[in-house]
């Protein structure tokens, strides 16, 4: 990331902090359908969109429960389809208005990938503990058994 990128970012925060310009309350960069995200273009040409994810913009932050992570994601049902100004390009994703509200923008016309993303760690996450403590059971019985 420039220093420029940075020292632009640093201003938007003092003048949230001030009450100067409320960035916070709708970020820097935002589409109407993305309101209430921050986003933040820090590549060279602007060709790369990162959720900025610095606790810096974030208040309430809880841990993701794995009941609810798993039933979002057994609640998701990709699909493939063709966007309606470009039906010669085929796409494999979500319908927004489908998808668990857990992962769901507000207005539901389009989502936020690293929602979907944190769904997915956290199923990965729990699903690897279990692999864990079956393998190590199985041990035990191949143990016994020898």
């Amino acid at each position: 990331m420039k220093t420029d990128q940075i020292m632009a970012e640093r201003q938007r925060l003092e003048e949230s902090t001030k009450k100067i310009a409320p960035w916070k309350k709708w970020g820097p960069y935002l589409s109407e359908r993305q309101w209430g995200t921050v986003r933040e273009d820090y590549s060279d040409g602007g060709v790369t969109w990162v959720n900025a994810s610095s606790r810096e913009y974030k208040d309430n932050i809880q841990a993701l429960g794995a009941e609810a992570a798993m039933e979002a994601l057994m609640n998701l049902n990709p699909v493939t389809f063709t966007y309606k100004t470009m039906p010669e390009q085929g796409h494999v994703g979500f319908v927004a208005e489908e998808v668990p509200e857990i992962v769901a923008m507000r207005d539901r016309k389009g989502l936020s990938p690293m929602d979907i993303v944190a769904v997915l760690t956290k199923v990965v996450q729990e699903q690897q503990g279990l692999i864990k403590k079956l393998e190590q059971r199985l041990l035990v019985l191949e143990t016994k058994g020898e």
